[in-house]
């Protein structure tokens, strides 16, 4: 054990023995549920009698921009419920309906941009997790699982439901349909559930919830704030089996600039199984899986010395991903370290597929112990060999809010070495704004016998209008954890973080983030790394738009060469830089949005000089589109780089089933351009048709006025059908 770690053993256990349990002071908000014997006709109008038969509920109160204020406007809420569906009708009053802000159509594509109503299920009643169900004014889509504490929402989770939603002179409704074997729940002849309700009156910038409307440490996805949903009886989920098979047909040309290109044609099938063992347990098997549809990932470049961090978009890896996070998340950056990051299974290198065979995953609540089973086979592939990973992730709910767990992860190459990895974590709420976080975790590679360790000690506190953390960090030289991510090794990482954040609410400025930040690293050795000192202005102006100031002052040492580009090696030595940046952001309601960026700071012995921004229209619900640029410009004593990245986004909401998406991008140092356009069809709730045009044009070594003749294409159409037994 790390000899920098056994001191802070007395405080864990101190800290751990002093646990205040928060009590909650606040009156609970309850609504009953209605049960019905028929099915509700989705039209967004709420005009069967069993809505008037419902118990209704209105008192919601704005969370901003006059926190505790009743709502501008009326919001109308009613819960019905059968053998096989959970219904929720609102009616969303609005004193002039023509200025209601609707601009999108497709599912998942963020709401944060109009009027929206939300939901949040607390399906156990654990007060700590949730499903979020969300729709606008056109009845897109919207969901996700939401984890209380972390604030961590999941928005790549995708249940089956329907919503219809309609705007009318009273303003807008919309009626939801959940299907029961969605959700997971316990089975009791009687329940309530938590629940909570948000909306966002999007030209007045105004956000109203029902229950949790309290900025100091609350908030819509503070679930444990959430209200009660009674007169649940009876429910069950039923045989809950989905079968969803698809079919794939797949045309590829490869290495079309060497002298003899590789030529595919490829028809394939596979299956996906979700079975639920109990109503708290899901067993999730994949066979033969394909990601044929997944979006493209967004060019970035480098400047660092460190790797780059690209977000998982697998849907197979996405659901229940927050069962299974282990590690340190970034701030304002990519994360520290994550025990398993599960872009590690299935990709190798810059964004090589390796074929998955087969894989299964166990997720669920056994009594008060959350679990997550993970194990996935790798095919052979460009001379990587057949691969197993395994995940094995258990947590255990104490007192109000708090957590412990533990987690082992392993990676068997068959026919050569295991690496695995093995930790265990808490989160231990001292008080409604103070959390303590811990974890400690060692990898073990098999071949060399060796064990290294990582551990974290921090304390969060977070009120409204002002906050602190303070943590530190140790990573081993050779920590590796073979299905996880390390941003960097040999690190002995101190951070403090103080915030202020008054809100004047005023004619022109809203609300400001004031921050400031140390960092100060060392290796294991203690010799200093790094140091970093960090002042922020965060501006929200009461018209909606953000202006964001940034000075840093930053040490950084190189004890070996920088091999920033193959001809530009940055030597050893000390540098004291400083940096300063501002940004701009416009309010999302508009039709017309843009956003701009200036950075300049001293880069090692030289400078850097950073500017970019962005231009978005959206003239009505059915198009859009997003042309953004970002350029960089190093100047070195040993050389100079330019580099510029050009991104355009293309979206066609045909209607809330048909969406046309394209992303084409350029980067100015790889000189390619790439193109992924991508055309879904829903044909039934949780089935696809996908058709999906992937290209690479570009020589690397020339530039944009040499041409850009083509690299590789392929086109892919892939069919999908859920099958619901």
């Amino acid at each position: 054990m790390s000899k920098n770690f056994l001191p802070s053993l007395s405080l864990f256990n101190l800290l751990f023995i002093n646990t205040l349990i928060a009590q909650s002071n606040h009156v609970t908000p309850q609504l009953r549920a209605h049960q019905i014997n028929s099915n509700i006709q989705l039209d967004g109008l709420l005009a069967e009698s069993y809505w008037q038969e419902a118990e209704a509920t209105s008192d919601f109160r704005q969370i901003q921009p006059r926190e505790g204020e009743p709502a501008t406007e009326k919001t109308e809420v009613r819960v019905l419920y059968d053998h096989d569906n959970l219904y929720i009708g609102v009616i969303c009053y609005d004193a002039d309906p023509n200025k209601i802000v609707a601009q999108k159509l497709q599912r998942d594509s963020g709401l944060g941009d109009d009027d929206m109503f939300g939901i949040v299920l607390d399906t156990y009643h654990d007060h700590r997790n949730a499903y979020l169900f969300a729709t606008n004014p056109n009845g897109a889509e919207e969901d996700g699982q939401v984890v209380d504490g972390a604030y961590d929402t999941n928005l790549d989770w995708d249940g089956v439901w329907e919503v219809r939603a309609k705007i009318h002179e009273q303003g807008w409704s919309a009626e939801f349909k959940i299907p029961l074997w969605n959700l997971k729940f316990k089975s009791l002849p009687e329940q309530s559930w938590g629940i909570n309700f948000t909306r966002t009156i999007k030209r007045k910038t105004e956000q109203v919830n029902w229950a949790s409307w309290s900025r100091d440490n609350g908030g819509f996805l503070r679930i444990s704030r959430a209200g009660d949903l009674l007169n649940l009886q009876e429910l069950e989920q039923g045989f809950n089996l989905q079968i969803k098979p698809f079919t794939l047909g797949k045309s590829t040309r490869d290495r079309l600039l060497e002298a003899n290109p590789l030529r595919d044609e490829k028809l394939d099938a596979g299956l996906d199984v979700k079975y639920g063992l109990t109503s708290n347990l899901t067993l999730d098997l994949t066979a033969n899986t394909d990601f044929a549809q997944v979006e493209a990932d967004v060019e970035q470049i480098n400047l660092t010395r460190f790797p780059l961090f690209f977000p998982e978009k697998r849907e197979f890896f996405l659901e229940s991903a927050s069962t299974f996070q282990f590690g340190e998340p970034g701030f304002f950056g990519p994360p520290s370290m994550l025990l398993f990051f599960s872009r590690r299974i299935g990709i190798e290198g810059f964004g090589n597929i390796v074929p998955i065979t087969a894989g299964g995953r166990l997720t669920g609540k056994m009594g008060r112990f959350n679990v997550g089973v993970l194990d996935i086979l790798t095919d052979k592939e460009n001379g990587l060999l057949r691969s197993h990973f395994s995940v094995a992730r258990v947590s255990r709910d104490i007192f109000q809010r708090s957590k412990i767990g533990m987690i082992f992860t392993n990676r068997a190459d068959l026919g050569r070495s295991h690496q695995q990895a093995y930790g265990v974590d808490a989160d231990l709420w001292l008080s409604n704004p103070l959390v303590f976080q811990t974890f400690y975790a060692q990898t073990h590679t098999s071949s060399i016998g060796r064990t290294d360790r990582s551990w974290k000690l921090a304390l969060d506190f977070t009120k409204d209008h002002w906050g602190w953390f303070a943590g530190q960090t140790a990573i081993d030289k050779n920590f590796d954890p073979a299905v996880g991510f390390v941003l960097r090794r040999d690190i002995r990482r101190t951070f403090l973080t103080f915030r202020v954040s008054p809100q004047p609410n005023g004619r022109f400025l809203r609300r400001t983030d004031i921050r400031q930040s140390l960092t100060h690293i060392t290796n294991y050795d203690g010799r200093l790394q790094d140091w970093e000192y960090r002042l922020i202005f965060m501006n929200e102006l009461s018209s909606g738009e953000f202006v964001n100031i940034r000075y840093g002052r930053i040490f950084e040492r190189l004890d070996q060469t920088f091999p920033f580009r193959p001809a530009i090696h940055i030597p050893t030595g000390d540098y004291r830089n400083h940096q300063v940046n501002a940004d701009f952001q416009s309010s999302a309601k508009r039709k017309i949005t843009g956003f701009a960026n200036i950075l300049w700071r001293d880069f090692y012995a030289g400078e850097l000089f950073n500017w970019g921004g962005g231009l978005g229209y959206s003239p009505n619900p059915h198009l859009s589109f997003r042309l953004d640029y970002d350029r960089n410009e190093v100047d070195l004593p040993q050389g100079k780089l330019d580099t510029d990245l050009f991104a355009l986004r293309l979206n066609l909401a045909f209607t809330t089933r048909l969406f046309f998406n394209a992303l084409l991008q350029y980067n100015s140092e790889e000189n390619e351009l790439s193109s992924n356009l991508r055309l879904n069809f829903i044909h039934s709730p949780g089935s696809d048709l996908f058709i999906v045009y992937n290209e690479s044009r570009g020589r690397a070594g020339e530039n944009f006025e040499n041409g850009l003749p083509a690299r590789n294409r392929e086109l892919i159409v892939k069919f999908t059908r859920l099958l619901k037994p």
